[in-house]
């Protein structure tokens, strides 16, 4: 290897471990009627074994509880030894499956055992959960397994048998009134369960629209079945109209009904003969017998579904003493609307006399059964029909009830309290909306326009009035607003229209420290407006602050503070007679420069004039500061944020140098001041 010297040999030496070792395992317990083989774990070659019962084999085969001990002697001669104890019989798992199970094509069958034990193993290993769902016949084979490692077995046999027939009919539909009895009976013992609950018969009484389902339990079979029953909806009985009191012997007088479409119609008679004219089945004619307090005309309905609907039968009276019907027509007319028909049953051959008091005037139909009638008068007025009929041996004759018709004027009112910006800066415009005695079953619709420009629907609150917002933007600045909503009489009302408020100014009058503000007027409030509120925003300020009051009158303001500030906002409020009429204007901003000006000479000479040295709209300039120098660079003042108050002290007459510093300034501002006494 590169260690050893020439010539130097090496020595080997073979050497044998005797501390081989022997292992049995751990003491178990063995199941009942279990014979298990015991297998010694060592390694070594030419090994002879000697067990506690004489043999001499590799292994033991034990059968009973007690103490087992292997001695094994290897090649060298070296004796190992190792001991286990069988501890005792342990009991095997209880398994009792049926004999025999019906498996029923089409419902699933679930075989259980015991879910105590370790492992399980079905059909060679086919499942190893507790359950096992059987799919085809024959027998089905169960192993378990303990935790003491007993095993037992068991089988049962799956036979098959076909599911009954259950059938409960197609989908049906049904009259009202009608039930339906479904059968779920399947022929033999089953129990059942409806969907409705019942489950104690295989029949079911069904009275309304519907899915019925039912499950039905033979042996191991489980079936299901569902039918949809839908009712038809029970239509009204018909409505039959003709002359309720008739003249004896009259002949030919109509009664009818509204046709439904696919309907089939019987009539009856009892008093008279009838006959169908030609065309549809929902009128006929009929002759009239004698007088009969009892005559009557009935008509009963089948649909194209076949369903009866319930018979109609209007009572009629053949007398000589006619009562035509009260007249049929609006007892409520709108001013507006003040054309009306009125009708009363027609009975051929018959003359109808209609009356009303001076509240009105016929102007078609007198002598028919229908009048037109034009309503000339607010107020309440009577208006009937006086019938006369004569026949072959009878004058009949008589009148109507009394309809009382009240003409009347709509009083419904609309109104806008207000239309307000809600900011200075604001898109959004509020409008408080006003009405009386408008209906509840008509919409309220808002309306805007530019000014003057067309009109365009906004909003569609409904019946609600009160408080809107609406989003026209910021252009053009002043927008119209106008409310309508149909009234009782059918009349569109409308409020009168307002107009949002904008503030300008006049740029081309504008000075270095002054300028003109201006607004529209707000004009739609009874009482005109009694003052407008300026208000003003200043620089950095936070908020908006009342600046003046102006009158109502005014729409104009010289605005004369510009040397307060550089950005200068206002807006203006109009204010009307009583505190809901309130409207604040989109604003206007008013730009002003104030430059610095700094005087070249000063005479503080106590006289009254120009007695400081005062540097024009420094104080908008803060923070700032002013030091003046000698011409010998000596500091002769100095101040921070000066207030215009320096009168030269003390200081000589003669030529001084000041500078002025102040963030408002790109730089700092250098010049020479003379001082005069």
């Amino acid at each position: 290897l590169g260690l050893l010297e020439e010539g130097e040999n090496v020595q080997f030496f073979q050497h044998y471990s005797t501390q081989a070792s022997l292992n049995l395992g751990g003491d178990f317990a063995l199941c009942e009627n279990e014979t298990r083989t015991i297998q010694p774990y060592v390694r070594g070659e030419g090994l002879t074994y000697r067990w506690s019962d004489g043999t001499t084999e590799p292994t033991l085969e034990v059968s009973a509880p007690g103490n087992y001990w292997v001695e094994v002697t290897n090649s060298f001669g070296c004796v190992l030894r190792d001991a286990v104890t069988v501890t005792g019989l342990a009991s095997p798992p209880q398994v009792a499956l049926p004999d025999t199970l019906i498996y029923c094509e089409g419902t699933p069958l679930t075989v259980q055992a015991p879910d105590k034990y370790l492992g399980y193993r079905w059909n060679e290993g086919a499942g190893k959960d507790s359950t096992f769902t059987v799919t085809d016949t024959g027998y089905v084979r169960l192993d378990v397994l303990n935790k003491a490692g007993c095993t037992a077995t068991d089988s049962v046999y799956v036979g098959l048998r076909l599911p009954p027939v259950l059938d409960l009919g197609r989908d049906t539909a049904l009259c009202p009134g009608d039930t339906l009895r479904l059968d779920a009976a399947v022929g033999e013992p089953a129990s059942y369960l409806w969907n409705t609950g019942s489950a104690d018969s295989s029949l079911l009484v069904v009275d309304s629209t519907g899915t019925y389902e039912v499950q039905v339990a033979v042996d191991n079979c489980v079936l299901q079945d569902a039918v949809e029953v839908l009712y038809y909806p029970k239509l009204p009985e018909p409505i039959l109209t003709g002359s309720g009191v008739v003249c004896p012997g009259v002949v030919g007088v109509p009664y009818g009904i509204a046709n439904r479409e696919g309907s089939t119609y019987a009539w009856e008679v009892q008093g008279g003969a009838f006959q169908i004219p030609s065309g549809p089945d929902t009128l006929i004619l009929v002759d009239w017998g004698a007088s009969n307090s009892s005559a009557s005309v009935a008509v009963q309905e089948t649909t194209e579904n076949g369903c009866v609907v319930e018979k109609a039968r209007l009572p009629v009276r053949i007398q000589v003493a006619l009562e035509p019907d009260t007249p049929r027509g609006e007892a409520l007319v709108c001013a507006n609307d003040s054309v009306q028909v009125y009708t009363t049953s027609f009975t051929p051959g018959s003359v109808y006399n209609w009356q009303l008091a001076e509240g009105g005037r016929i102007l078609a139909g007198q002598g028919t059964s229908e009048v037109t009638v034009l309503w000339e008068q607010e107020g309440q007025w009577p208006l009937w029909v006086g019938e006369s009929s004569i026949t072959v041996d009878t004058v009949c004759d008589g009148a109507s009830d009394t309809l009382r018709v009240a003409v009347y004027r709509d009083s419904a009112t609309l109104d806008l309290a207000y239309v307000t910006r809600l900011g200075p800066e604001s898109q959004g415009v509020e409008i408080s909306i006003r009405s009386t005695n408008m209906p509840d079953t008509t919409i309220l619709r808002l309306f805007r326009r530019p000014s003057g420009g067309p009109w365009q629907q906004v909003l569609e609150p409904g019946s609600q009035t009160g408080l809107l917002v609406d989003a026209p933007g910021l252009v053009p600045p002043v927008w119209e607003y106008e409310s309508r909503q149909l009234n009782g009489c059918n009349q569109w009302v409308r409020s009168p229209t307002h107009t949002t408020l904008a503030m300008a100014q006049d740029t081309a009058t504008s000075l270095a420290t002054s300028t003109q503000l201006y607004w529209n007027p707000y004009r739609e409030w009874p009482g005109g407006v009694v003052r407008y509120l300026l208000y003003r925003q200043l620089d950095q300020e936070p908020t908006y602050q009342l600046y003046t009051e102006i009158p109502g009158s005014d729409t104009a303001y010289l605005y004369s503070a510009g040397a307060e500030g550089f950005l200068h906002r206002f807006y203006v409020v109009a204010e009307g007679a009583v505190p809901q009429q309130r409207s604040l204007s989109l604003g206007v901003t008013a730009t002003f420069e104030n430059p610095l000006r700094f005087p070249t000479v000063f005479t503080p000479n106590a006289d009254g004039f120009n007695d400081t040295y005062v540097i024009d709209n420094a104080p908008l300039y803060t923070p700032n500061s002013l030091t003046v120098v000698n011409r010998h660079g000596e500091v002769v003042f100095s101040q921070t944020d000066y207030d215009n108050t320096w009168n030269g002290g003390n200081l000589p007459e003669g030529v001084y140098y000041f500078l002025f510093e102040s963030p408002g300034t790109n730089q700092p501002v250098k010049g020479v001041i003379t001082l005069l006494r």
